[in-house]
């Protein structure tokens, strides 16, 4: 049995590694050169255009003075949700009517200006029957107003999602989601009764 020749053979393999390299280089190097005279003579856009026909478009650069970026506004703070719901629980309507007004008429002065109004609203996302009396009491005091059915409406979003639960459809029951379809037709019921009073009220449409 003859040794084997390790030192050769390890030889042979780095020729072989090098000679893989240089060749691998040769052929992105032709690549290369072919591709920039294909650009510079050839002119890919009109041989492709009489190929296969059809036309060709221009782009148009875009403004350098797009307002495609605005500094978010800011949104009312947790002290101001806080108080909102003090004034339901203290039946204090008229100061909610005018707090609300004023968050939609911001909204309405720029529309930019959405996050306030919207946290307003989500001061009434609860699920407390408690809570609900005194929706209803706003309600039959002001009918006239948008903003109880808008507020009621929040409430019954709560509720119906509180009644379907958080597992999967299948571990929930139908029972869950009888009870989260009727909730969400009663909110649907004030929210619609909101865009008769006001038809520009954002937060209805969302």
């Amino acid at each position: 049995m003859q040794p084997v020749d390790h030192q050769n053979q390890d030889s042979k393999n780095e020729s072989s590694i090098f000679a893989s390299i240089v060749l691998s280089t040769i052929i992105i190097g032709v690549l290369v050169f072919l591709a920039i005279v294909a650009v510079k003579y050839i002119k890919p856009k009109s041989y492709f255009k009489q190929i296969f026909g059809g036309k060709t478009y221009e782009t148009t650069p875009a403004s350098k003075d797009l307002p495609v970026l605005r500094e978010a506004k800011e949104t009312i703070q947790l002290s101001k949700i806080v108080g909102l719901r003090d004034m339901l629980q203290k039946h204090e309507f008229d100061g909610l009517n005018a707090a609300l007004e004023k968050y939609q008429h911001l909204f309405e002065q720029d529309q930019t200006d959405e996050y306030k109004v919207y946290d307003a609203y989500h001061a009434f996302y609860l699920t407390d029957p408690l809570y609900e009396e005194s929706l209803i009491k706003w309600i039959n005091r002001f009918p006239d107003k948008y903003q109880p059915y808008l507020a009621l409406a929040h409430y019954y979003c709560a509720k119906g999602w509180e009644s379907r639960g958080y597992k999967f459809s299948k571990e929930t029951s139908k029972q869950q989601f009888e009870g989260m379809q009727f909730n969400f037709f009663r909110a649907e019921e004030n929210i619609k009764i909101a865009l008769e009073i006001n038809p520009d009220l954002m937060v209805g449409y969302d």
